[in-house]
């Protein structure tokens, strides 16, 4: 689930910075109008099954991050945008967790539209709406955009992708854009909405089409981005549809804008169409003691429920090591352990429990 729902929030954000510059600088008169009908989740609406063999994979997919350090970079102290490295969007089929919709809007779509709406700042405060109706080309292929916002940065605008090329990948479909909140004194957005429907993404190695939608929302004064997402994958190299239902991440920095550490908290329901679903409960965040680490080196205890109350604990340790707890038999009591790397949890066969 994590390498589709990336992908198709790297689709969305490259598309929202767009978005944000077009409707700040320029537009024309149109009416928007977008109707989506959306994918249906077809697979298995069962409580997972836990064992050995899938509780690496199921607490890979619902907690861990590649690159977990990225999410801590500040934005740029002049309101320009952080740079995005080749690996997070030239993806090489990895997984990714829903912590990297942080990275991806901490890092590249909010200092890029922070950037273009102060750019335009003296042209907007002149103008009490601006009215879209645009068609831009992408590396090949288009996209055509329309919508509306107001003086105060607030509106919605919607894509249509027509076999539109961005960094590698191509996008079909249809995606909208809404700004319900916009920070002016800090020239930050904070709070937006994506919603797509049938919107399909195609690379080298993956073929997935979603539906949902993916709600971003930042405070400065909280130090905190929440990050809430309700979407359905079809992913057609696997044959396998995931969904995440209400499914929320809040990532906490000492500092917004200069972190230095910062913790992860997620909860919410995550289904498998094979596997079936479980459910995420933080009863204590993931810690990381610097923003220079790739994985959280203490706090966890983050407690995954599948079939019959069964229980996967998962707990962060130094060293870039995690340590799984599994509570099998609903007792109360966990009866195995293991010790791995972040890294190892994917491939974890069950072999290391004990």
């Amino acid at each position: 689930m994590r390498a589709s729902l990336i992908r198709f929030c790297l689709t969305c954000g490259l598309i929202s910075a767009t978005v944000v510059s077009i409707l700040t600088g320029c537009g024309s008169d149109s009416d928007g109008g977008n109707n989506n009908t959306g994918l249906s989740y077809t697979g298995s609406n069962n409580p997972a099954q836990i064992s050995a063999a899938n509780a690496g994979p199921l607490a890979d997919s619902a907690i861990t991050v590649d690159d977990s350090s990225a999410v801590f970079k500040p934005a740029a102290a002049d309101g320009q945008s952080a740079k995005v490295e080749g690996s997070k969007t030239e993806t090489s089929g990895g997984d990714f967790s829903p912590l990297e919709f942080a990275v991806f809007i901490r890092d590249y779509l909010l200092p890029v539209s922070k950037s273009k709406l102060v750019e335009d700042n003296v042209e907007r405060r002149s103008i009490s709406a601006i009215n879209v109706n645009e068609t831009l080309s992408c590396s090949s292929g288009s996209l055509s955009l329309s919508g509306q916002v107001n003086d105060n940065y607030i509106g919605t605008v919607n894509a249509t992708f027509n076999n539109c090329q961005i960094e590698g990948f191509t996008a079909n479909g249809t995606m909208t854009l809404s700004i319900a909140a916009f920070d002016q004194s800090q020239f930050e957005i904070t709070d937006a909405t994506f919603t797509f429907s049938s919107l399909t993404v195609t690379g080298s190695n993956f073929n997935a089409n979603t539906s949902g939608t993916v709600r971003i929302q930042q405070s400065v004064a909280n130090n905190t981005i929440t990050i809430t997402l309700n979407s359905v994958i079809d992913e057609q190299v696997s044959g396998k549809q995931f969904k995440a239902e209400n499914m929320v991440v809040v990532v906490t920095f000492d500092n917004i804008v200069f972190p230095s550490n910062a913790s992860e908290s997620v909860t919410g329901r995550v289904f498998d169409s094979v596997e079936g679903y479980f459910d995420i409960q933080t009863i204590e965040p993931l810690s990381y003691s610097s923003t220079l680490l790739d994985y959280p080196d203490s706090g966890g205890e983050i407690i995954l429920t599948g079939a019959s109350n069964q229980k996967i604990r998962v707990i962060a340790n130094p060293n870039n090591t995690v340590t799984l707890e599994l509570d099998l038999d609903a007792d109360g009591a966990y009866e195995l352990s293991a010790t791995m790397t972040w890294d190892e949890l994917k491939t974890e066969d069950g072999s290391n429990f004990s």
